[in-house]
């Protein structure tokens, strides 16, 4: 598979890989386990190998399917970007309601695919009748002038090649239980679940109940190790669980200009639009 890691990894000879229990992808496994790479040929064989018609694959988007051009939003340079925002990646506005500044940035962000060949991937899978669905922790509900992130997810995943809507079509919408300091309920529509910032375990079983449907066996991959483990928690005894955490995002090796990356923040804070990285170099170089 073609892809943005494919020259980084070269530079290092191999992915980066761990696994607990130690477990080969030759064969399909009987027990739950976890791995850490970088590399989704790795992945691919391990879903290759493990997942048939009473498997859940699940695929986190942001810094998984899909991560932004511009080097300040990079998983690499969260600290500066939040030391940029001021710490303010959440904020109340002139009404008290919340406003996720943090998720607008990404909305207006380009990005691009993580691996040019996930989409035909996840085609492949949904041919061979393997459920999978897009699982992301975003809030949900309005986000800045969107009316519907779910809606506008699902219409940004399909610019990229993806239509999770092909598992369980005879359930288009689910409203999942809301816990009381969550502003959003979880909601599952057209193959993407979105928790609205609830932990992903709990998100997941409520909606196999909701569902009517619990797979012998899910495969989740996601760049946060806290997801990871969230999941196989809330599966544990339950579903076999194997559990791939994602580094390729983090291991992009970019460099930023911290007055850039300033610029940046600086322009979609006064005035809700965020410029590219090029944009903004060129903006400084004329001023």
């Amino acid at each position: 598979m073609s892809c943005l890691l494919t020259a980084f990894q070269s530079l290092i000879g191999a992915c980066l890989c761990t696994a607990t229990p130690s477990n080969s992808a030759t064969n399909a496994s009987s027990e739950s386990y976890r791995i850490s790479t970088n590399n989704f040929a790795y992945i691919e064989e391990i879903i290759e190998k493990e997942a048939d018609e009473n498997t859940l694959v699940l695929w986190d988007v942001d810094q998984t399917l899909i991560t932004p051009k511009d080097a300040i939003l990079k998983p690499k340079w969260n600290k500066l970007l939040d030391q940029l925002m001021g710490g303010k990646k959440v904020i109340k506005d002139e009404s008290g309601n919340k406003r996720y500044i943090f998720r607008e940035i990404l909305m207006h962000a380009e990005h691009s695919l993580l691996d040019n060949g996930l989409p035909s991937f996840v085609e492949k899978l949904q041919k061979k009748g393997i459920p999978t669905i897009a699982f992301t922790a975003a809030p949900g509900g309005k986000i800045g002038e969107v009316d519907s992130f779910i809606d506008w997810r699902i219409d940004e995943l399909k610019k990229f090649g993806f239509d999770f809507s092909h598992s369980f079509p005879d359930t288009q919408l689910l409203n999942l239980p809301k816990d009381e300091d969550k502003e959003f309920p979880p909601v599952y529509k057209s193959g993407v679940l979105i928790t609205s910032l609830h932990d992903k375990g709990p998100v997941l079983t409520n909606f196999f109940a909701q569902l009517g449907w619990t797979p012998k066996k899910v495969i989740f991959i996601d760049d946060q190790e806290s997801n990871i483990e969230s999941v196989a928690s809330s599966l544990d005894g339950q579903v076999q669980t194997i559990g791939i955490e994602f580094t390729g995002a983090a291991d992009l090796p970019s460099k930023v200009d911290e007055s850039v990356g300033k610029y940046q923040v600086d322009h979609f804070q006064e005035t809700g639009e965020w410029i590219s990285q090029n944009q903004a170099e060129s903006n400084i170089a004329h001023s």
